[in-house]
C-alpha cells in the first residue's frame, strides 16, 4: 500500500488532471444543454454526455494501469525479489524498482513449479580481473519443473544500456516436437537456417529471435531463444 500510494503521489498531475477534465466537461455539457433547452433545440444529449465521460474515464484507468504495472514487482513473494535485486546489484544497475522490473519481465515467468536458480558474474571466478569492469555480465539460469531457462544480462555502464538474452528448453515427446516443427516450417514469419536429420532451427524474420525444434527418438526439445537491446535509466 505504502508504494501504491508513492506512486500515485509521484504521478498524481497524470491521474487527477483527466479527472478534473471529466468534471470540467460535465459543467460545460450541462450549460449546453440548458442552453439548448431555453432555444427549444432538439439533441440527443444523453449519447453525447456519455460518450465523452466514457472517453476521459478510459484515459484514467489507462493511466492507473500503467502507474501500478510501474511497480509490480513489490507484489511478488519475497524470494523473488532477492533474486532481482541480487541480479540488479551483480550488474551494477541503479538499485530502484525500474531496475528489478526490467528483469522480472525477462525472468518472471520461470518462477513457478519449485523454481531454483543459480547465477555466474564477473566476480565468479577466482582469478577474475574483471569485477570492476564497465561491463557487467550476469548469467542466471532457472530451474523449475516444466522447463529450463537461461538468461544472460551485460550491462554496459557507460552506454546505459542492457544487453539481455533468454533461452528456454522444454522436453516433449519427439512426435509433438515434429509436428511444432512442422506448424514452423510453413510459418511465413520465419527463416529456416540450418536442418539436418535431427534439428532445424528458425529466425523470426527481422528480430533477433530463433527457436530450434531437435529430436532423437522418442524424446524431442525445443529451444526458444530471444536477445533485446534496452535502454536504462540512471
Amino acid at each position: 500500500m505504502l508504494n501504491l500510494l508513492k506512486q500515485i503521489t509521484k504521478h498524481w498531475r497524470e491521474i487527477f488532471d483527466p479527472a478534473a477534465q471529466i468534471f470540467l466537461n460535465s459543467i460545460v455539457i450541462l450549460k449546453f444543454l440548458s442552453f439548448n433547452r431555453s432555444f427549444n433545440m432538439p439533441i440527443d444529449m444523453g449519447k453525447f454526455i456519455f460518450g465523452v465521460f466514457m472517453k476521459k474515464l478510459i484515459l484514467v484507468i489507462l493511466l492507473l494501469q500503467n502507474i501500478f504495472a510501474l511497480d509490480s514487482v513489490s507484489s511478488i513473494p519475497k524470494e523473488q525479489k532477492k533474486v532481482l535485486s541480487q541480479i540488479v546489484e551483480t550488474l551494477k544497475m541503479p538499485s530502484n524498482s525500474v531496475s528489478r522490473n526490467m528483469i522480472y519481465d525477462y525472468i518472471g515467468f520461470s518462477f513457478k513449479d519449485g523454481w531454483s536458480a543459480h547465477w555466474t558474474t564477473n566476480s565468479t571466478g577466482k582469478n577474475s580481473k574483471i569485477s570492476n569492469s564497465d561491463v557487467q555480465i550476469c548469467d542466471v539460469t532457472i530451474y523449475n519443473n516444466n522447463r529450463v531457462v537461461n538468461a544472460t544480462f551485460v550491462h554496459f555502464k557507460k552506454k546505459n544500456q542492457l544487453f539481455i538474452t533468454t533461452k528456454e528448453y522444454i522436453e516433449a515427446e519427439s512426435s509433438l516436437v515434429l509436428q511444432r516443427y512442422k506448424n514452423k516450417k510453413a510459418d511465413s514469419k520465419y527463416s529456416i537456417i540450418n536442418e539436418t536429420d535431427n534439428y532445424a532451427y528458425f529466425q523470426q524474420n527481422g528480430y533477433m529471435t530463433y527457436e530450434t525444434y531437435h529430436i532423437k527418438s522418442p524424446v524431442g526439445m525445443v529451444v526458444y531463444e530471444s536477445s533485446y537491446i534496452l535502454d536504462v535509466a540512471e
